[in-house]
């Protein structure tokens, strides 16, 4: 067993080897009191062997309980270490050793990082250096606390002093930069003393910048590292001019928008820095028919409406926005700081400038129009290809839909394969099932503005993906082969709600027939098993069916119409009007109601055109005994107009939104 150092023996010890020492070495008693000094200490701390006092009353009183903890450290073990702040010396490090023997004593050796004098001028003169630079400074310790920062740094980070001293400078991670970056800023700083890159950081508004670092460590006279400077420059303006700059040399020859290359670097840069409070969209935009023109008038022709296509859409941008030209006859337009309702109307305006007629050469080219998918970053997507190929999905799926709805954003539908995937097999589970039901949207009489009728719609809540699109479940329900399940199923609540509630003779409800319901062989003995077992539907129940359903088989339609009306059920053309049938062949069969698109009656109070197309429809109807139901009112001033044209029914937002059954039956009461 080691023989225990003796007090008066380590004074000896004392004298021989600490009192030469350059750091200052105080032995104390268990208590912090002083018992010996050495030459340094006394100069340092003021105090001499003949003055006994305390080690704590050379610290700041807010240190005291770090040095209580100091000194239970050192007597539960042999060796503690303190950072503490001392009244004569400046920030220092307190290590101390426990000897055991008679008396237990404490040897504590301070190490000042700098004397109180040295470090007030050396830190004066650092302040005003950092000051007189234009790019961003902070210093840290050697465990990467920020210590201090300048002027330039609040500017360009937005973080005053306060929000940063004691933190590190991941405060300003963006979460850009992956776990290699960093394990290669440290290799750099360790092996090489320097490490410069540029990276993208967040400011404290959130916003996204970038920046060109340069790191590097400050050493003592022992090579032992200190502090780190950080010197960042904000290159974010820089880097968008540079590349704007190079697009300038690459733009479309046709249209003089930026070409497909240089747009697509802008576009890049800008997804990189997108935040949540940074939005970006994306507008995809296809010119519709174009290929028409083309064909119609000649290239030469079709040229000069893709350059007035252009000049169109750039008068409607805002300064900051920006037109490529992607490729054909499709455009892409980047919005910056924007919002989600905001694209949208912009795209809206969009949309009705391409829809006007062009006039070249004296020709009017007026049956061109616009599809539009949007998509914003980072929600929709984080990574541009990703966020393209959302923007063109949403287009298509805007050119699928009527004329009436060519602007789509990509959220309100499902594109991502993983997704696509899950929500198959929902709809797949979910066939006949509860997540299934209908709504009915009132129709009113135009005169006397009461409810003579309704129009069924199929509705989907799915926990997954709660309240699905029609137009995302019917057209995935059609590839996967199941639609016809799901028309049955919804043509089954009708008949539920019509077999539960009575209903006045002149009430009708109008249900949708998709092609492969009206083209199944079996329709019509189906139906007559149907009415048979329900006398109810006799008199009540509408088949609604498109022109382009009536029109593909025109035999098999005019014989199943016939059947279905000696049944008592009463037949209704869907979106009339935006098909490309032949009024001729109208008079071939008995229809008993025309129900007008929306697309006509958007604009109808401003459109001679739009109003001119709904009379004609209204007198061929009358000419034919069938009446007319307008659908999409949502304006007074609309109800009004189509009113004096002599228009039966209506129905529309102004009237009713699709309500639940029960809710229904109530307003027919």
């Amino acid at each position: 067993m080691k023989k225990p150092i003796l007090l008066e023996e380590a004074s000896t010890w004392f004298e021989q080897w600490m009192m030469p020492l350059p750091v200052p070495v105080i032995i104390t008693d268990q208590d912090l009191k002083v018992l010996r000094i050495n030459e340094k200490a006394k100069s340092v701390c003021q105090v001499n062997d003949f003055q006994p006092n305390y080690l704590e009353n050379h610290f700041k009183p807010v240190f005291l309980p770090m040095l209580l903890a100091f000194k239970e450290q050192l007597s539960q073990q042999f060796y503690a270490q303190i950072d503490l702040k001392l009244d004569d010396v400046g920030e220092s490090r307190l290590i101390g050793h426990r000897f055991d023997g008679d008396k237990p004593f404490f040897m504590i050796m301070i190490f000042p990082d700098f004397y109180k004098e040295r470090y007030n001028v050396l830190n004066s003169k650092l302040h005003l250096l950092l000051e007189h630079f234009n790019a961003g400074i902070l210093m840290t310790d050697r465990d990467y606390r920020i210590i201090e920062v300048n002027s330039a740094f609040k500017k360009m980070t937005g973080f005053d002093v306060e929000d940063v001293i004691g933190r590190m400078p991941s405060i300003l991670k963006s979460g850009k930069q992956g776990l290699d970056f960093y394990k290669k800023m440290h290799a750099d700083l360790n092996e090489k003393g320097l490490f410069q890159d540029e990276l993208i950081d967040r400011t404290k508004s959130g916003e996204l910048i970038h920046v060109r670092s340069t790191i590097f460590p400050i050493k003592n006279d022992y090579k032992d590292v200190t502090n780190y400077i950080g010197i960042l420059e904000d290159i974010t303006e820089l880097k968008f001019l540079r590349t704007k700059l190079l697009a300038t040399s690459f733009k479309d020859p046709l249209t003089g928008v930026y070409n497909r290359e240089s747009f697509l670097n802008v576009l890049e840069i800008k997804i990189d820095v997108s935040s949540e409070e940074n939005q970006i969209a994306l507008l995809f935009i296809d010119l519709n028919k174009f290929k028409q023109v083309n064909d119609t008038y000649g290239h030469q022709y079709g040229d000069l409406v893709l350059s007035k296509a252009a000049n169109r859409i750039k008068k409607i941008l805002r300064s900051n926005d920006m037109i490529g030209r992607y490729g054909g006859d499709e455009f892409l337009i980047l919005l910056e700081r924007i919002n989600e309702e905001s694209a949208k109307a912009i795209a809206q305006k969009i949309d009705e400038a391409l829809s006007r007629p062009y006039e070249v050469d004296e020709q009017i080219i007026d049956f061109t129009s616009a599809s539009i998918g949007i998509a914003i970053a980072p929600q929709d997507a984080k990574k541009m290809s990703e966020l393209i190929e959302r923007a063109d999905a949403a287009m298509y799926e805007a050119k699928k839909s009527s004329h009436s709805n060519r602007v789509f954003m990509a959220k309100d539908f499902i594109v991502d394969k993983t997704k696509d995937k899950s929500i198959r097999t929902e709809l797949l589970n979910a066939v006949g099932g509860e997540e299934f039901f209908i709504r009915i949207q009132p129709i009113i009489d135009m005169e006397t503005t009461k409810v003579v009728g309704g129009e069924v719609l199929a509705r989907w809540l799915n926990l997954t993906f709660n309240n699905v699109s029609p137009d995302v479940f019917f057209t995935l329900a059609e590839k996967l082969g199941v639609e016809k399940k799901i028309d049955s199923h919804i043509l089954s609540l009708t008949v539920d709600f019509l077999q539960n509630n009575p209903l006045e003779e002149e009430i009708f409800i109008n249900v949708n027939f998709s092609a492969t319901q009206f083209g199944d062989i079996h329709l019509i003995d189906n139906m007559r098993a149907l009415l048979e077992a329900t006398p109810a539907l006799k008199n009540h129940l509408v088949v609604e069916i498109t022109e382009h359903v009536m029109m593909k088989n025109m035999e098999l339609t005019s014989e199943y119409l016939y059947a279905l009306r000696e049944m008592g059920i009463r037949i209704a053309i869907d979106d009339f009007g935006t098909g490309f049938s032949s009024l001729a062949y109208l008079k071939h069969f008995e229809i008993d109601f025309l129900k007008i698109d929306i697309s006509f009656i958007q604009q109808i109070e401003d459109n001679h055109k739009d109003r001119e197309i709904v009379q004609t429809i209204v007198t061929l109807a009358n000419a034919i005994g069938a009446k007319t139901i307008v659908e999409g009112i949502e304006r007074l001033s609309q109800y009004e107009i189509l009113k004096t044209m002599g228009a039966t029914y209506a129905q529309g937002f102004y009237f009713d939104k699709p309500l639940y059954p029960n809710q229904f039956y109530k307003k027919l009461g």
